[in-house]
């Protein structure tokens, strides 16, 4: 999704945990202070759920334990999933940011449809989503962000201020590009994209490739 465009946080890749060490030390001399660890495979749809996320680590060493607790808590909750290895991240510090969901679905009648709504781990009981049909343009990306229940807070409320709503417009044009020129993804969720006032970043995604 950087390719298309979609701003997204720096993330390197390790099969085990002494390659997330290595990823964390690099991360750290391109200036890095704070990390984030997640598992990664396609089976794992929630990666909470089996302890598969760690945030907020200080040090490389400190990723290297993480990482192990992470692909052995793993292997005992979701003993038949594929593991493909770990993503090792900057930890992003934003208080003011709210969690989005925004991504590509297949409708059985219209084909690609785009979503948005509230993301982050309460999705699924959040429920709060509206869909598109693409390509978008700026007015009928706001229209789709309007059309949702965290549209009132992205305004901002109280002490909190207001998201940049043209970046997360901008989100939503791009990814009506992606649903337009690559008709073999079948799945694409952003899931969280976090807004702010100074613009909005990809923290996790997940593609569907059509077999």
């Amino acid at each position: 999704i950087g390719a298309a465009g979609i701003p997204t946080v720096r993330t390197l890749v390790a099969s085990d945990a002494a390659g997330a060490r290595k990823a964390a030390s690099a991360l750290s001399r391109d200036g890095v202070a704070r990390f984030a660890v997640k598992i990664l495979s396609d089976d794992i749809a929630h990666k909470s759920d089996v302890g598969g996320v760690v945030l907020d680590l200080d040090s490389p060493a400190a990723v290297e334990v993480a990482a192990a607790r992470i692909l052995l808590e793993a292997a005992q909750r979701a003993p038949s999933a594929r593991i493909s290895g770990l993503s090792v991240q900057e930890m992003l510090r934003r208080p003011d940011a709210h969690e989005l969901i925004a991504g590509i679905a297949e409708d059985p009648r219209f084909g690609p449809v785009l979503l948005f709504g509230a993301g982050g781990l309460s999705v699924e009981v959040v429920n709060d989503k509206a869909v598109a049909l693409p390509p978008l343009d700026t007015l009928l990306a706001a229209d789709l962000v309007a059309r949702t229940r965290v549209a009132r807070l992205l305004g901002g409320y109280r002490n909190r201020p207001a998201a940049d709503m043209d970046a997360i417009g901008d989100v939503l044009i791009r990814l009506g590009e992606i649903a337009c020129n690559l008709p073999m993804i079948r799945e694409l969720d952003v899931n969280p994209l976090i807004a702010s006032p100074s613009g909005v970043i990809a923290l996790d995604a997940k593609v569907v490739i059509d077999p």
